[in-house]
């Protein structure tokens, strides 16, 4: 038998064939249960990962415009990666709420770290604010808006 940590590849698929054979004593439960359980949080990571950086693109754009252009396909490509885990595990959709509500955080944090290791006033970002649909939505800043918004303040 095949050690899950010498060859993870070759361990799963001869787990999966002792599993689907039926050979539930012959298979190693105690691991396939931890790589199961491993799985779930990985994709819940990955999750959480790709809502934190629309978040941190979504607030760059508004604090610097120009780099609309720069960022709307690493959006597009963070969503698509969200929507993709939320499809395959959309029990997930029940955390959502707080996971927007924790990588909201950490994303301004992150943006405020960024823009002063570049010398960058970042006051206004507390006051940002991004509802589920603009950051897991189709939403992205008008150039009008952020202009409109750069000469209020």
């Amino acid at each position: 038998m095949v050690n899950h940590h010498e060859d993870f590849c070759a361990w799963a698929e001869q787990q999966a064939q002792l599993l689907w054979l039926g050979k539930y004593e012959e298979a190693d439960i105690i691991n396939v249960a931890g790589e199961l359980k491993k799985a779930s949080a990985d994709r819940r990571g990955i999750l959480k990962k790709n809502i934190r950086r629309i978040i941190e693109s979504l607030i760059m754009i508004q604090v610097d415009p120009d780099l609309f252009d720069d960022l709307e396909l690493d959006i597009i490509d963070f969503r698509e990666g969200a929507d993709a885990i939320l499809k395959e595990s959309p029990s997930l959709c029940r955390e959502l709420e707080q996971i927007i509500d924790t990588q909201m955080q950490f994303g301004k944090l992150s943006v405020v770290h960024e823009l002063l290791a570049k010398g960058v006033k970042c006051d206004a970002i507390d006051d940002v604010l991004l509802s589920p649909s603009q950051i897991l939505g189709p939403w992205m800043p008008e150039r009008e808006e952020i202009g409109a918004e750069d000469t209020k303040h």
